[in-house]
Protein backbone atom coordinates (compact mmCIF):
# COMPACT_ATOMS: atom_id res chain seq x y z
CA UNK A 1 0.00 0.00 0.00
CA UNK A 2 1.20 3.49 -0.82
CA UNK A 3 0.69 5.76 2.18
CA UNK A 4 0.17 9.50 2.05
CA UNK A 5 1.70 9.64 5.54
CA UNK A 6 4.34 6.87 5.81
CA UNK A 7 6.20 6.14 9.01
CA UNK A 8 9.43 7.42 7.46
CA UNK A 9 10.87 8.68 4.19
CA UNK A 10 14.33 8.75 2.69
CA UNK A 11 16.13 11.86 3.91
CA UNK A 12 19.15 11.59 1.61
CA UNK A 13 20.05 14.47 -0.69
CA UNK A 14 22.98 15.46 -2.86
CA UNK A 15 25.36 15.71 0.11
CA UNK A 16 24.70 12.11 1.12
CA UNK A 17 24.99 10.86 -2.45
CA UNK A 18 28.32 12.66 -2.89
CA UNK A 19 29.65 11.29 0.41
CA UNK A 20 28.67 7.74 -0.54
CA UNK A 21 30.20 8.13 -3.99
CA UNK A 22 33.45 9.37 -2.49
CA UNK A 23 33.69 6.25 -0.34
CA UNK A 24 33.13 3.92 -3.28
CA UNK A 25 35.68 5.75 -5.42
CA UNK A 26 38.26 5.72 -2.63
CA UNK A 27 38.39 1.91 -2.62
CA UNK A 28 38.35 1.92 1.22
CA UNK A 29 34.85 0.73 2.05
CA UNK A 30 35.40 -1.29 5.25
CA UNK A 31 35.69 0.26 8.69
CA UNK A 32 38.37 2.93 8.68
CA UNK A 33 39.06 6.66 9.02
CA UNK A 34 35.50 7.86 8.45
CA UNK A 35 34.19 5.55 11.17
CA UNK A 36 36.71 6.92 13.64
CA UNK A 37 35.91 10.50 12.60
CA UNK A 38 32.22 9.90 13.19
CA UNK A 39 32.91 8.31 16.58
CA UNK A 40 35.04 11.28 17.66
CA UNK A 41 32.40 13.76 16.50
CA UNK A 42 29.62 12.04 18.45
CA UNK A 43 31.76 11.65 21.58
CA UNK A 44 32.72 15.33 21.47
CA UNK A 45 29.18 16.61 20.93
CA UNK A 46 27.80 14.38 23.70
CA UNK A 47 30.64 15.09 26.10
CA UNK A 48 31.58 11.46 26.79
CA UNK A 49 34.92 9.69 27.01
CA UNK A 50 34.45 7.76 23.78
CA UNK A 51 31.91 6.45 21.29
CA UNK A 52 32.03 3.19 19.36
CA UNK A 53 30.20 2.81 16.05
CA UNK A 54 28.68 -0.59 15.24
CA UNK A 55 26.67 -2.15 12.46
CA UNK A 56 23.21 -1.54 13.98
CA UNK A 57 21.37 -0.35 17.05
CA UNK A 58 20.58 -3.99 17.78
CA UNK A 59 24.28 -4.80 17.97
CA UNK A 60 24.81 -1.71 20.10
CA UNK A 61 22.50 -3.22 22.74
CA UNK A 62 24.06 -6.67 22.45
CA UNK A 63 27.65 -5.45 22.75
CA UNK A 64 26.84 -3.15 25.67
CA UNK A 65 25.46 -6.14 27.58
CA UNK A 66 28.41 -8.27 26.49
CA UNK A 67 30.87 -5.64 27.71
CA UNK A 68 29.26 -5.83 31.16
CA UNK A 69 30.04 -9.56 31.19
CA UNK A 70 33.77 -9.03 30.67
CA UNK A 71 35.75 -9.45 33.94
CA UNK A 72 35.81 -6.14 35.82
CA UNK A 73 35.58 -7.02 39.49
CA UNK A 74 32.21 -6.71 41.22
CA UNK A 75 30.71 -5.02 38.15
CA UNK A 76 30.86 -8.19 36.07
CA UNK A 77 27.49 -9.64 35.04
CA UNK A 78 27.54 -13.44 35.27
CA UNK A 79 25.17 -16.11 33.91
CA UNK A 80 22.05 -16.19 36.04
CA UNK A 81 22.37 -12.54 37.10
CA UNK A 82 19.40 -10.28 36.46
CA UNK A 83 19.03 -7.17 34.33
CA UNK A 84 15.88 -5.09 34.83
CA UNK A 85 14.26 -4.00 31.55
CA UNK A 86 10.98 -2.29 30.56
CA UNK A 87 8.14 -4.60 29.53
CA UNK A 88 7.39 -2.34 26.56
CA UNK A 89 10.44 -1.95 24.36
CA UNK A 90 12.01 -3.40 21.25
CA UNK A 91 13.13 -7.02 21.40
CA UNK A 92 16.82 -6.21 21.06
CA UNK A 93 16.81 -4.69 24.53
CA UNK A 94 15.64 -8.03 25.96
CA UNK A 95 16.78 -10.96 23.78
CA UNK A 96 20.54 -10.32 24.24
CA UNK A 97 20.16 -10.46 28.03
CA UNK A 98 18.95 -14.05 27.77
CA UNK A 99 21.26 -14.93 24.87
CA UNK A 100 24.23 -13.99 27.05
CA UNK A 101 22.98 -16.13 29.93
CA UNK A 102 21.50 -13.42 32.17
CA UNK A 103 17.83 -13.12 33.15
CA UNK A 104 15.66 -10.21 31.98
CA UNK A 105 13.25 -8.89 34.61
CA UNK A 106 10.39 -7.09 32.87
CA UNK A 107 8.84 -4.23 34.84
CA UNK A 108 5.98 -1.88 34.13
CA UNK A 109 6.05 1.36 32.16
CA UNK A 110 4.13 4.57 32.71
CA UNK A 111 1.47 4.81 30.01
CA UNK A 112 1.56 8.63 30.18
CA UNK A 113 5.29 8.83 29.32
CA UNK A 114 5.98 5.38 27.76
CA UNK A 115 9.02 5.09 30.03
CA UNK A 116 10.02 2.62 32.73
CA UNK A 117 8.17 3.30 35.99
CA UNK A 118 10.86 3.98 38.64
CA UNK A 119 8.42 3.00 41.39
CA UNK A 120 8.62 -0.57 40.10
CA UNK A 121 12.38 -0.86 40.48
CA UNK A 122 12.43 -1.53 44.23
CA UNK A 123 10.01 -4.49 44.14
CA UNK A 124 12.03 -6.00 41.24
CA UNK A 125 15.37 -5.82 43.05
CA UNK A 126 17.05 -9.06 44.22
CA UNK A 127 20.60 -10.05 45.22
CA UNK A 128 21.07 -11.17 41.59
CA UNK A 129 20.28 -7.71 40.15
CA UNK A 130 23.29 -6.25 38.35
CA UNK A 131 21.95 -3.63 35.95
CA UNK A 132 18.97 -1.60 34.76
CA UNK A 133 18.36 -1.05 31.06
CA UNK A 134 15.99 1.84 30.35
CA UNK A 135 14.50 2.86 26.97
CA UNK A 136 13.48 6.35 25.88
CA UNK A 137 10.59 5.27 23.67
CA UNK A 138 9.40 7.27 20.65
CA UNK A 139 11.88 10.01 21.56
CA UNK A 140 10.26 10.84 24.91
CA UNK A 141 12.75 10.72 27.81
CA UNK A 142 12.05 8.19 30.54
CA UNK A 143 12.35 9.16 34.22
CA UNK A 144 16.10 8.67 34.02
CA UNK A 145 17.06 10.84 37.01
CA UNK A 146 15.32 8.72 39.69
CA UNK A 147 16.34 5.58 37.82
CA UNK A 148 19.99 6.66 37.81
CA UNK A 149 19.75 7.53 41.50
CA UNK A 150 18.32 4.06 42.22
CA UNK A 151 21.21 2.47 40.33
CA UNK A 152 23.77 4.52 42.24
CA UNK A 153 22.17 3.59 45.56
CA UNK A 154 22.25 -0.15 44.86
CA UNK A 155 25.48 -0.33 42.87
CA UNK A 156 23.81 -1.25 39.57
CA UNK A 157 25.00 -0.38 36.09
CA UNK A 158 22.67 1.71 33.95
CA UNK A 159 22.26 1.30 30.21
CA UNK A 160 20.16 3.74 28.20
CA UNK A 161 18.59 2.54 24.96
CA UNK A 162 18.27 5.77 22.96
CA UNK A 163 17.62 4.15 19.59
CA UNK A 164 14.45 6.26 19.22
CA UNK A 165 15.72 9.26 21.18
CA UNK A 166 18.70 10.88 19.49
CA UNK A 167 19.24 14.35 21.02
CA UNK A 168 16.44 14.04 23.55
CA UNK A 169 17.50 15.58 26.86
CA UNK A 170 16.64 15.71 30.55
CA UNK A 171 17.46 18.98 32.32
CA UNK A 172 19.74 19.89 29.43
CA UNK A 173 21.74 16.64 29.62
CA UNK A 174 21.53 14.34 26.59
CA UNK A 175 19.85 10.98 27.00
CA UNK A 176 22.51 8.31 26.70
CA UNK A 177 24.95 10.06 29.04
CA UNK A 178 23.39 9.20 32.41
CA UNK A 179 24.61 5.60 32.59
CA UNK A 180 27.60 3.40 31.85
CA UNK A 181 26.47 2.98 28.23
CA UNK A 182 24.09 4.77 25.90
CA UNK A 183 23.04 2.94 22.73
CA UNK A 184 21.78 4.53 19.52
CA UNK A 185 20.40 3.35 16.20
CA UNK A 186 20.82 4.99 12.80
CA UNK A 187 18.33 2.69 11.08
CA UNK A 188 16.56 4.02 7.97
CA UNK A 189 13.48 5.14 9.93
CA UNK A 190 15.28 6.80 12.87
CA UNK A 191 16.32 10.39 13.51
CA UNK A 192 19.36 10.15 11.27
CA UNK A 193 20.06 7.29 8.90
CA UNK A 194 23.19 5.44 7.89
CA UNK A 195 20.83 2.80 6.37
CA UNK A 196 21.88 0.48 9.21
CA UNK A 197 24.24 1.49 11.96
CA UNK A 198 24.50 2.25 15.63
CA UNK A 199 26.65 3.91 18.28
CA UNK A 200 27.55 3.17 21.90
CA UNK A 201 28.49 6.05 24.21
CA UNK A 202 30.99 5.16 26.95
CA UNK A 203 31.92 6.84 30.19
CA UNK A 204 35.42 5.37 30.23
CA UNK A 205 37.88 4.44 27.54
CA UNK A 206 38.49 0.91 28.83
CA UNK A 207 34.87 0.04 28.10
CA UNK A 208 35.28 1.51 24.63
CA UNK A 209 38.41 -0.56 24.05
CA UNK A 210 36.56 -3.72 25.11
CA UNK A 211 33.70 -2.85 22.77
CA UNK A 212 36.09 -2.41 19.85
CA UNK A 213 37.34 -5.92 20.45
CA UNK A 214 33.85 -7.36 20.78
CA UNK A 215 32.66 -5.75 17.54
CA UNK A 216 35.57 -7.32 15.62
CA UNK A 217 35.28 -11.01 16.53
CA UNK A 218 37.12 -10.48 19.82
CA UNK A 219 40.37 -9.46 18.12
CA UNK A 220 42.80 -7.13 19.86
CA UNK A 221 43.79 -5.15 16.76
CA UNK A 222 41.34 -2.25 17.31
CA UNK A 223 41.78 -1.97 21.07
CA UNK A 224 43.63 0.92 22.69
CA UNK A 225 47.39 0.49 22.44
CA UNK A 226 47.94 -0.25 26.13
CA UNK A 227 45.36 -3.05 26.25
CA UNK A 228 46.50 -4.44 22.90
CA UNK A 229 50.18 -4.53 23.84
CA UNK A 230 49.47 -6.04 27.25
CA UNK A 231 47.50 -8.86 25.60
CA UNK A 232 50.23 -9.45 23.04
CA UNK A 233 52.87 -9.74 25.76
CA UNK A 234 50.78 -12.31 27.60
CA UNK A 235 50.37 -14.42 24.45
CA UNK A 236 53.64 -14.20 22.46
CA UNK A 237 52.95 -17.59 20.86
CA UNK A 238 49.94 -16.19 18.92
CA UNK A 239 50.31 -13.98 15.86
CA UNK A 240 49.22 -10.55 17.12
CA UNK A 241 47.38 -9.86 13.88
CA UNK A 242 44.93 -12.63 14.76
CA UNK A 243 44.89 -12.54 18.55
CA UNK A 244 41.42 -13.21 19.96
CA UNK A 245 41.11 -11.92 23.51
CA UNK A 246 37.43 -12.77 23.93
CA UNK A 247 34.56 -14.33 21.99
CA UNK A 248 33.06 -11.53 19.92
CA UNK A 249 30.94 -10.81 16.86
CA UNK A 250 31.28 -9.14 13.50
CA UNK A 251 29.50 -5.87 14.23
CA UNK A 252 31.83 -3.65 12.24
CA UNK A 253 30.25 -0.65 10.50
CA UNK A 254 31.19 0.37 6.98
CA UNK A 255 32.86 3.53 5.76
CA UNK A 256 29.74 4.16 3.70
CA UNK A 257 27.58 4.20 6.83
CA UNK A 258 29.97 6.56 8.59
CA UNK A 259 30.07 8.90 5.59
CA UNK A 260 26.27 9.14 5.60
CA UNK A 261 26.31 9.67 9.37
CA UNK A 262 28.80 12.52 9.13
CA UNK A 263 26.51 14.36 6.73
CA UNK A 264 23.27 13.66 8.57
CA UNK A 265 24.75 14.56 11.96
CA UNK A 266 24.93 18.17 10.83
CA UNK A 267 21.24 18.20 9.91
CA UNK A 268 19.83 16.54 12.99
CA UNK A 269 19.16 19.58 15.20
CA UNK A 270 17.13 21.33 12.50
CA UNK A 271 15.19 18.11 11.98
CA UNK A 272 14.60 17.84 15.73
CA UNK A 273 12.86 21.21 15.77
CA UNK A 274 10.68 20.20 12.84
CA UNK A 275 9.68 16.98 14.61
CA UNK A 276 8.82 18.95 17.74
CA UNK A 277 6.65 21.35 15.78
CA UNK A 278 4.72 18.51 14.14
CA UNK A 279 4.16 16.75 17.46
CA UNK A 280 2.98 19.98 19.08
CA UNK A 281 0.42 20.50 16.31
CA UNK A 282 -1.03 17.02 16.75
CA UNK A 283 -1.00 17.36 20.52
CA UNK A 284 -3.16 20.46 20.16
CA UNK A 285 -5.82 18.30 18.54
CA UNK A 286 -5.68 15.27 20.82
CA UNK A 287 -5.00 16.77 24.26
CA UNK A 288 -8.67 17.61 24.99
CA UNK A 289 -10.17 14.79 22.97
CA UNK A 290 -12.40 12.25 24.70
CA UNK A 291 -11.24 9.69 22.12
CA UNK A 292 -7.62 9.58 23.31
CA UNK A 293 -5.74 9.56 26.58
CA UNK A 294 -3.75 12.74 26.91
CA UNK A 295 -0.10 12.39 25.93
CA UNK A 296 2.41 15.23 25.99
CA UNK A 297 6.03 15.01 24.87
CA UNK A 298 8.50 16.39 27.38
CA UNK A 299 9.95 19.82 26.57
CA UNK A 300 13.33 18.33 25.63
CA UNK A 301 11.99 15.30 23.75
CA UNK A 302 12.84 14.52 20.15
CA UNK A 303 9.64 12.89 18.84
CA UNK A 304 10.30 9.82 16.74
CA UNK A 305 6.61 9.00 16.31
CA UNK A 306 3.26 10.14 17.71
CA UNK A 307 1.41 7.82 20.11
CA UNK A 308 -2.35 7.46 20.19
CA UNK A 309 -3.72 5.73 23.29
CA UNK A 310 -7.39 4.92 23.70
CA UNK A 311 -9.17 5.29 27.04
CA UNK A 312 -10.66 2.24 28.72
CA UNK A 313 -14.19 3.23 27.65
CA UNK A 314 -13.21 4.08 24.06
CA UNK A 315 -15.81 3.94 21.33
CA UNK A 316 -13.45 1.92 19.14
CA UNK A 317 -10.86 -0.79 19.57
CA UNK A 318 -7.16 -0.38 18.79
CA UNK A 319 -7.62 -2.56 15.75
CA UNK A 320 -10.46 -0.33 14.53
CA UNK A 321 -8.41 2.81 15.18
CA UNK A 322 -5.46 1.51 13.20
CA UNK A 323 -7.72 0.34 10.37
CA UNK A 324 -9.34 3.78 10.20
CA UNK A 325 -5.99 5.54 10.05
CA UNK A 326 -4.60 3.11 7.49
CA UNK A 327 -7.74 3.60 5.41
CA UNK A 328 -7.00 7.31 5.42
CA UNK A 329 -3.49 6.63 4.12
CA UNK A 330 -1.73 7.10 7.47
CA UNK A 331 0.65 4.26 8.29
CA UNK A 332 0.50 2.85 11.84
CA UNK A 333 2.31 0.52 14.20
CA UNK A 334 1.60 -0.80 17.69
CA UNK A 335 3.64 0.93 20.38
CA UNK A 336 6.89 -0.91 19.72
CA UNK A 337 6.23 -4.62 20.47
CA UNK A 338 3.57 -4.03 23.11
CA UNK A 339 3.87 -6.27 26.16
CA UNK A 340 6.94 -8.35 25.36
CA UNK A 341 5.86 -10.89 27.94
CA UNK A 342 3.05 -11.93 25.60
CA UNK A 343 5.37 -12.66 22.68
CA UNK A 344 5.65 -16.41 21.93
CA UNK A 345 9.45 -16.18 21.93
CA UNK A 346 9.31 -15.49 25.67
CA UNK A 347 8.35 -19.13 26.23
CA UNK A 348 11.97 -20.00 25.42
CA UNK A 349 13.51 -17.12 27.38
CA UNK A 350 14.16 -17.51 31.12
CA UNK A 351 12.68 -14.37 32.64
CA UNK A 352 10.50 -13.01 35.37
CA UNK A 353 8.11 -10.10 35.79
CA UNK A 354 8.01 -7.26 38.25
CA UNK A 355 4.89 -6.38 40.19
CA UNK A 356 1.97 -4.89 38.23
CA UNK A 357 1.99 -4.43 34.45
CA UNK A 358 -0.98 -2.07 34.32
CA UNK A 359 0.70 0.62 32.20
CA UNK A 360 2.18 -2.04 29.94
CA UNK A 361 -1.24 -3.58 29.36
CA UNK A 362 -2.73 -0.18 28.57
CA UNK A 363 -0.20 0.40 25.80
CA UNK A 364 -0.47 -3.17 24.54
CA UNK A 365 -4.26 -3.23 24.39
CA UNK A 366 -5.05 0.36 23.44
CA UNK A 367 -1.96 2.05 22.00
CA UNK A 368 -0.51 2.61 18.54
CA UNK A 369 1.57 5.27 16.82
CA UNK A 370 1.85 7.18 13.57
CA UNK A 371 5.06 8.45 12.02
CA UNK A 372 6.73 11.84 12.25
CA UNK A 373 9.46 12.71 9.79
CA UNK A 374 11.21 16.05 9.25
CA UNK A 375 10.42 16.34 5.53
CA UNK A 376 6.66 16.24 6.11
CA UNK A 377 4.94 19.08 4.24
CA UNK A 378 2.62 21.40 6.11
CA UNK A 379 -0.36 20.17 4.10
CA UNK A 380 0.30 16.63 5.30
CA UNK A 381 0.68 17.78 8.92
CA UNK A 382 -2.72 19.42 8.66
CA UNK A 383 -4.21 16.39 6.92
CA UNK A 384 -3.28 14.24 9.92
CA UNK A 385 -4.57 16.91 12.31
CA UNK A 386 -7.89 17.02 10.47
CA UNK A 387 -8.14 13.22 10.48
CA UNK A 388 -7.54 13.12 14.25
CA UNK A 389 -9.98 16.01 14.74
CA UNK A 390 -12.74 13.96 13.11
CA UNK A 391 -12.06 11.18 15.63
CA UNK A 392 -12.60 13.45 18.63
Amino acid sequence: MSYRIPLAVCTYGEEEYAAADAVLRSGRVKMGERVREFEELVARDYGVADAVMVSSGSMADLLAYAAMMQPRGNRTVKPGDEIIVPAVTWATQVWPVAQLGAVPVLIDVDATTLGMDPEMLGPALTPRSKAVSVAHLLGNPAAVLPIAAFCDRWGLDLIEDCCEALDAKVNGQPCGTFGRFGTFSFHFSHHISTVEGGMILCRDRLDASILRSLRSHGLTRNMDRDQREAAEQLHPDVDSRFLFLTAGWNAQPTEMAAALGLVQWGKRLEWRERRRAIAARWESVTEDSVSFLRFHFADEANPFAFPLILPRDARMTKRELMASLEGAGIETRPIVAGNLGLQPAMHDVPHRFGRSLAGTDTLHERGCYIGIHPLMEEADVEYVADTLERMR
